[in-house]
């Protein structure tokens, strides 16, 4: 327990760190929303990545995988659809963005339908559908926080101090805007990807020369892939 909340106090405080350096004073409300849009494609892309994946990961495909099984692979076809819609509005948004200076989504309706009404409309229908995902990442928050503890803080405890964790650390975001969000998320992105990738091979590496490898042993049927009715699948199903 010590271990796990330990290396995640030293990564909060690496992110705080990284942002108050990087603070600057922002001249106006774009660019405090926006980040005065001054940032390229890969802050773009990991900004990307790390606010929309991990937590439609972690809270939905996952218990949708073990829930509803194949089922759940959808989402290679809708996380690639997502991606290039992305790639194709990205760049026309941007030109309008900057061109009449919209800095939320109500501004780019308000510019298309030509109505100010329409950002009031828009700002609720975000609230109204982003509260089902808020209750889940704290859901969320609280499951992996209790697993962090190796069980010793019940879940509704645990779900308190995740909120608490994340309402202290979120002091630095606010407080740089757009910026703060796109920084800590390329950090976390490092540290995510590049470190957790390195990591993993690690462990595989360490498995392999502390154990050996254990392939050979494994019967050849837990290769197969089976198909209804085949000799493969009652071999299987054969105790």
């Amino acid at each position: 327990m010590i271990i796990t909340f330990g290396l995640l106090a030293l990564f909060f405080a690496a992110v705080v760190w990284v942002l108050q350096r990087n603070r600057t004073v922002d001249q106006s409300f774009t660019d405090y929303a926006v980040g005065g849009r001054s940032f390229g494609a890969r802050y773009q892309a990991m900004s990307f990545l790390n606010t929309w994946y991990p937590g439609s990961m972690f809270t939905a495909f996952g218990a949708l995988s073990v829930t509803a099984g194949v089922m759940s692979f959808y989402v290679l076809s809708y996380s690639l659809l997502t991606v290039v819609l992305l790639f194709v509005l990205a760049r026309p948004v941007w030109i309008w963005g900057k061109a009449y200076d919209l800095r939320t989504q109500g501004d780019l309706f308000a510019l298309r339908y030509g109505s100010r009404h329409i950002r009031t409309v828009a700002a609720l229908i975000g609230i109204v559908s982003g509260l089902p995902w808020l209750v889940l990442g704290m859901q969320a928050l609280g499951n992996l926080f209790q697993a962090m503890s190796l069980g010793a803080l019940s879940f509704s405890t645990s779900v308190v101090v995740g909120v608490l964790v994340i309402a202290l650390r979120q002091v630095w975001t606010v407080r740089m805007g757009m910026r703060g969000v796109v920084i800590s998320d390329y950090m976390q992105g490092i540290v995510a990807y590049i470190g957790g990738g390195l990591m993993l091979v690690g462990l595989i590496v360490w498995l392999v020369m502390a154990r050996g490898s254990t392939l050979g042993t494994l019967d050849p049927k837990m290769f197969a892939i089976p198909s209804f009715g085949s000799k493969c699948q009652r071999a299987l199903n054969t105790p």
